[in-house]
Formats: C-alpha cells, sequence, structure tokens
C-alpha cells in the first residue's frame, strides 16, 4: 500500500512538472510568434517608406527639368545610401560598457573561435573604447536582403541555388564546431567584398 501511495504521488509529481512544462513552452512559442510578427513588421515598414522615399523623388524628378540619364543616376545614388543606411543600422557595433545585458564580448568570443572558417568575417578587434564595448570586423557588402530588395524581392533558380549551396555550408561549418546559429534570416547574411563579392559571410549574433 506504501508503495502504492509513494507511486501515485510520484505521478501526481510528473503531471504537474508536465503542465509546467507545456506552460513555459507556450509561454516561450508565444513570445517567439509576437518577436517574430514585430521583426517582420518593423521590416515591411521600412521597405514601405524606402519605397515612398523614391516615389517622391521619381515624381520631383519627372517634374523638373532633368535629362533620363540623370534621373536614373539620382535614383542608383539614392538607392546606394539607402543601403549604406540599413547597413549602418544593422551593424552598429557598439554598446554602452554599463548595458545590463551585453552581447558585443559574447560575440566577439564566437567570432574568435569560428576564425578561419570560409565564409566567417575576422575579427579585427575588441576592447572598450571610452564608455562604450567595441568591436571591429571586415567591412562587408550588402546583406540578401538587400540584394532581395534590390531585385525586386525575385531570384532566378540558379542565383537561389547558389547561394544554398553557401548558406549551407556556413551552417554546417556552425555545426561542426559546435555551434547552433538560432537567428537564420537573410539580413544575417551578407556578401563580401573586391576579390570576396560573390562569397556569402555570416554575421555571429547574440542568438548562436
Amino acid at each position: 500500500m506504501k508503495d502504492d501511495v509513494m507511486g501515485g504521488a510520484e505521478d501526481s509529481d510528473v503531471s504537474v512538472d508536465d503542465e509546467s512544462l507545456s506552460n513555459v513552452t507556450k509561454q516561450k512559442v508565444a513570445a517567439a510568434k509576437q518577436y517574430i510578427e514585430n521583426h517582420y513588421k518593423e521590416q515591411m515598414k521600412s521597405l514601405q517608406e524606402r519605397k515612398e522615399r523614391r516615389t517622391v523623388l521619381e515624381k520631383k524628378l519627372a517634374d523638373a527639368d532633368v535629362s533620363e540619364e540623370d534621373q536614373n543616376n539620382l535614383l542608383k545614388f539614392l538607392e546606394k545610401k539607402e543601403t549604406e543606411y540599413m547597413r549602418l543600422q544593422r551593424h552598429k557595433m557598439g554598446e554602452p560598457v554599463k548595458t545590463k545585458h551585453p552581447q558585443l564580448h559574447y560575440e566577439s568570443k564566437l567570432y574568435m573561435l569560428l576564425q578561419g572558417g570560409t565564409g566567417v568575417p575576422h575579427l579585427k578587434w575588441f576592447g572598450v573604447e571610452g564608455d562604450y564595448n567595441v568591436m571591429a570586423i571586415d567591412l562587408l557588402g550588402p546583406s540578401l536582403e538587400d540584394l532581395f530588395n534590390y531585385c525586386n524581392r525575385k531570384l532566378t533558380l540558379k542565383t537561389v541555388l547558389m547561394l544554398a549551396d553557401q548558406l549551407i555550408n556556413r551552417v554546417e561549418y556552425m555545426h561542426s564546431r559546435g555551434f547552433l546559429h538560432r537567428d537564420i534570416k537573410p539580413d544575417n547574411f551578407l556578401m563580401g567584398l573586391g576579390r570576396k563579392a560573390n562569397q556569402v559571410l555570416v554575421i555571429l549574433s547574440g542568438r548562436v
């Protein structure tokens, strides 16, 4: 009888733990869903604002006495500056030393541990500058998100396959070193510059 009572108590405990675990899982799923929704809402808002700025410029150029060649050059210049701005917003590599949840120190260690792998940016320096933690990595080109937008969000099958081959290799390399990238998205994969212009590089965030 005693064993039955103890067994019953153990079953009850397991049931409570399962229910608690289920609630925690539901909360995590809800939080992840909200994060993704907010992220894409901001992305779409930013994209819409970018389109509106281009439309305004196109209208002003059409109303002005500007040659077609100059119009195209000005629109290309706008796109270039928009891309540079988005890149700066995305890659602010500085954070206050007193920040509650510092990320750069952790990210710099990730870069050090993964150095030498194909498609991993070179960590040039990490340290404290004034009141900020600062990390310097290779200067990189546009993200896959930038290129996707530039191509009106349509890519050829050949381009997709060539990109997929590199993306899979980057993820496999991280797995081989014991790391799991938990923030896979076009924003976190950037093209190289110069001789590495055709190479896809992975950005290591705090979600690794």
